[in-house]
């Protein structure tokens, strides 16, 4: 799915957090409720939102829970570089830059940077090296809560099997860590929109259903007989 706008939605039944809806260009929708909130905005930096902002004109399609949301993670983290490189950041030491990103919160930001980077408080951010410059963008990465590995130990499970009843999917053979099992249709919905299996959730007019990752091998393929 190629997403082109994104809202933020209300939280399903039972999740406190507030949600993120993706639209792609047919309408059909995928929504993020779960993980942490630069994951569910594919803002790995927590880019604020203004309207007709640095994030908006570098790639975003919405805005969500006061930040700007991104198609994809990549296209969030070049967003962040490109923000970083910018005259009114490029020129400010280790010391000025938390006063300017993140003003409520400059000193513990600030001592984390310098500890996590290693650099000195006097270096301007046009003066780091390629290196520098990668460990200083992921150290604010992780300080807005994105680690490295992060998706990767928000553990994805995988649809080995599916079983219809006529024409539609009812039950679906979910694999993770811990084994195999049989989920409902509902059940997998809820996994897959919160973010934890390869599948696609599509909010159609005809209802909400399930797709395959792309690139990956059709339901049809993978039917099972009661």
């Amino acid at each position: 799915m190629k997403f082109v706008r994104a809202e933020e939605g209300v939280p399903p039944a039972g999740y406190e957090k507030g949600s993120v809806r993706y639209y792609d260009e047919d309408g059909n929708v995928l929504i993020r409720f779960e993980g942490i909130k630069a994951w569910r905005c594919n803002n790995p930096g927590n880019m604020k939102y203004k309207k007709g902002g640095f994030g908006m004109r570098h790639g975003g399609i919405g805005y969500a829970l006061s930040m700007v949301v991104f198609p994809t993670e990549q296209v969030g983290r070049d967003a962040l570089i490109a923000r970083l490189k910018s005259p009114e950041f490029r020129v400010l030491t280790m010391e000025e830059f938390p006063s300017v990103w993140d003003k409520p919160n400059e000193t513990n930001y600030r001592s984390f940077l310098l500890k996590e980077t290693g650099l000195s408080k006097e270096r301007k951010i046009e003066s780091l090296t390629k290196q520098e410059f990668e460990s200083f963008r992921k150290a604010i990465e992780k300080m807005e809560g994105w680690e490295e590995g992060w998706e990767e130990s928000y553990e994805k499970q995988y649809i080995s099997a599916v079983k219809k009843q006529g024409s539609s999917i009812t039950e679906y053979l979910v694999q993770g860590k811990d084994g195999q099992k049989w989920l409902t249709k509902a059940e997998a919905v809820i996994l897959a929109a919160s973010g934890r299996l390869h599948a696609i959730v599509v909010h159609a007019k005809k209802g909400t259903y399930l797709r395959p990752e792309f690139h990956t091998k059709a339901f049809r393929d993978l039917v099972r007989q009661k």
